[in-house]
């Protein structure tokens, strides 16, 4: 009889337990001293935790504990439940994320208030999504007022370059023409600046084919070997299937070759850059790792801004251009970096199938 007992207590145990674990969110039980009683799978996986976390503090979860330990503070002596309080949290593990918390009172069978239940929905993605969608439309929106500027100064730079150029042919004075070929050059500097608006605003991807990422990558290192040993920087590519998608090879190339160049660049006195190409769901991703000065956090958002540049020279349009090329791709961009560690920019292209 007691074993029969027993068996229906476990049974029952690991049904609840069955039922935890089959939770998409993370879901904590904690006591009033906010030790954890007992956490799902979700949330062990969330937190990279295993069962020997039973017991312990939620200090060992969060860097911001005070946080949340307000939060939960709250709900005990209020004995009220929090919903969908938003948070953006870094973990122990060093993962930054962003949470959706809703928080009860835990009831014993006295019906008093013991701990209480947590519940947390990892949105990190959702927001990285609502970023992109935000930079996209906010670049957009500088493309079409900067197209629209380019094309009226176009214009008059036109008629002053054949002025200049009829004047030049026609004029004998040593010092004049000197003048004219500076105004010349300077309007021919202008026109690529101009050129640079035009593709940012538009990048006129019209020549898409099927295309293997490894031979464009491998193409684009020979393009580039010349530069890159110039400047001391030794390049290791490495690649885990060469798959073809559908690309437009210039405006790609155009983007990889932008992304290479800033690397070295930000390698003054020479480094390493690592380029791996792997398929994740859907996507062919293509990461660009270099050992150089890194850019701080407050400025990792600028960088695909126009004009944007903390260099003494270049126009602050490369990474605007590559921007927009991946974006018509239907594709997207990742940026880590630490400075005096080095910057990964990782990029994601979709695989679409051949029909």
């Amino acid at each position: 009889m007691l074993e029969l007992q027993i068996k229906k207590l476990t049974d029952l145990e690991n049904y609840t337990q069955n039922i935890l674990d089959s939770i998409t969110n993370s879901l904590i039980a904690v006591d009033k001293e906010l030790k954890i009683k007992s956490i799902n799978k979700e949330g062990k996986k969330l937190f990279q935790l295993n069962d020997s976390s039973i017991g312990k503090g939620l200090d060992i979860l969060f860097v911001e504990y005070e946080i949340l330990e307000k939060i939960l503070y709250e709900v005990l002596s209020r004995k009220t439940k929090i919903s969908n309080k938003e948070l953006k949290l870094n973990l122990k593990s060093g993962k930054e994320i962003y949470i959706k918390l809703i928080a009860y009172p835990l009831y014993n069978i006295l019906d008093k208030v013991e701990g209480v239940v947590i519940v947390l929905e990892d949105i990190s993605k959702i927001r990285e999504l609502e970023y992109r969608i935000r930079r996209a439309e906010k670049l957009s929106a500088v493309g079409e007022l900067a197209s629209g500027i380019a094309h009226e100064i176009r214009n008059p730079l036109g008629i002053i370059k054949t002025i200049s150029q009829t004047i030049n042919n026609d004029v004998k004075d040593k010092e004049i023409k000197e003048g004219i070929e500076i105004i010349i050059h300077e309007v021919n500097r202008a026109n690529m600046v101009i050129k640079g608006i035009l593709d940012f605003a538009k990048p006129n991807i019209n020549q898409k084919k099927y295309h293997s990422i490894n031979n464009l990558i491998r193409n684009i290192l020979i393009i580039t070997n010349k530069y890159t040993q110039q400047h001391h920087v030794e390049i290791n590519y490495n690649f885990d299937i060469d798959k073809s998608i559908l690309i437009d090879v210039d405006k790609l190339k155009q983007a990889f070759i932008n992304i290479i160049f800033n690397a070295v660049q930000a390698m003054p006195e020479g480094g390493k850059l690592d380029i791996n190409q792997s398929t994740q769901d859907d996507y062919i991703k293509i990461s660009f790792e270099d050992t150089g000065i890194g850019i701080s956090q407050n400025i990792i958002e600028k960088i695909f801004e126009p004009f944007y540049t903390t260099k003494d020279f270049g126009t602050g349009l490369g990474l605007p251009i590559t921007h927009r090329i991946i974006e018509e791709h239907k594709g997207y961009i990742e940026v880590d970096s630490e400075l005096d560690k080095g910057t990964k920019i990782t990029i994601f292209l979709p695989m679409e199938e051949r029909s």
